[in-house]
């Protein structure tokens, strides 16, 4: 699968639509950055076009990472699966989102995280993610370094990432559900 995606070197994985708010230009930006360093990986982007993305493409062609950055449009579940285990870790740098699925994807995955340093992330990911400054190219490009160069580091993220994905079960979100209907009711 990763070969007939041309994934051939260690990669940082982003599963999303491509739309501004999910600040993927910010996130290439970033990747360029850690590229300057002789970093031999590759970016790969999963999800289908939203909106206003040709800046994305562009992005990718005008920083020449057209070898570099891999963008896969829709994918399997099963190559979804692959993608996420094989991943040196996962990234979203997002301005903002509804609940944030991606990161707790890849933690039940064992894939190490890397969220922007927003509220909705911060509350699902608590301790279990390295947080960056979505506005900030060069920190994202930092905290991507230190999970290329720090094993240990990303290990425990994952331990944390496995732990952490136990709080959401169906369970409990359908008893908290009950207890608003339940609240509302009265």
């Amino acid at each position: 699968i990763l070969e007939q995606l041309m994934i051939h070197r260690p990669y940082m994985l982003y599963v999303g639509t491509i739309a501004p708010h999910k600040n993927i230009e910010v996130l290439i930006k970033a990747f360029a950055n850690v590229k300057k360093l002789d970093k031999d990986y590759q970016l790969v982007i999963v999800g289908k076009k939203g909106w206003m993305y040709d800046e994305v493409f562009e992005c990718v062609e005008a920083l020449g990472l057209k070898k570099d950055v891999i963008f896969t449009g829709f994918v399997t579940d099963e190559q979804l699966e692959i993608l996420y285990q094989e991943a040196s870790f996962f990234v979203s740098v997002s301005l903002y989102e509804g609940f944030g699925f991606p990161p707790l994807e890849a933690m039940v995955r064992g894939c190490a995280t890397l969220v922007s340093d927003t509220d909705i992330f911060k509350e699902t990911c608590q301790d279990a993610a390295i947080y960056c400054n979505p506005y900030d190219a060069d920190d994202i490009a930092n905290k991507m370094l230190q999970l290329i160069e720090h094993e240990q580091f990303k290990q425990r993220l994952r331990l944390k990432g496995k732990h952490r994905v136990k709080e959401f079960t169906w369970e409990k979100t359908t008893r908290k559900t009950y207890e608003v209907y339940e609240a509302v009711l009265k």
